[in-house]
């Protein structure tokens, strides 16, 4: 897949996923693939935040919250294969865990597509928001070969926009 202006290669559906942030997550279990991860990393305690309020917190309530801030020790312990997060959603230079630190390991990533650096220094954004999104269900489908339940959702997704625009137009 293309990923941040990058051709990626993957061996084989990843099977112990770690995602950080809670929108991330979410994108794992619309597609589900909550069988495909080890767990999650979301700041707080999930009490009173949007996992409580989720269409997908049976999910959430079934995968090991594994932290509150990811790091490469997390990842590790989990054993994951995969980490799907974001340049400020887990990935920075600072903190030294970024997507080649974790290559190193042996251990893949996905970007989040809205996080992607546009090449003007650090800032993000290679396209517009809902063209990222449906460009991440796309990606993540032919990873992990549920394509045909990414096109549903983008769809489904469509048409709401579709119906939002038509309401906004009178």
């Amino acid at each position: 897949v293309r990923n941040c202006g990058q051709e990626v290669t993957y061996d084989g559906a990843p099977s112990k996923v770690v995602t950080n942030d809670t929108g991330i997550t979410e994108m794992m279990f619309a597609l589900g693939l909550a069988d495909r991860m080890a767990g999650y990393v979301i700041a707080g305690d999930n009490k009173g935040t949007d996992v409580s309020t989720s269409p997908w917190k049976a999910d959430f309530e079934r995968l090991p919250k594994l932290a509150e801030k990811i790091n490469k020790e997390v990842v590790q312990g989990a054993g994951a294969d995969m980490v799907f997060a974001g340049w400020g959603y887990g990935f920075s230079e600072s903190t030294g865990f970024t997507p080649d630190v974790l290559e190193e390991q042996g251990i893949a990533t996905y970007l989040l597509t809205e996080t992607c650096r546009n090449g003007v220094g650090k800032q993000r954004g290679v396209m517009p928001p809902l063209e990222a999104l449906y460009t991440d269900l796309r990606n993540l489908g032919a990873i992990f070969g549920v394509s045909a339940r990414a096109e549903e959702l983008i769809a489904g997704y469509q048409r709401q926009v579709a119906g939002a625009e038509e309401l906004v137009r009178g």
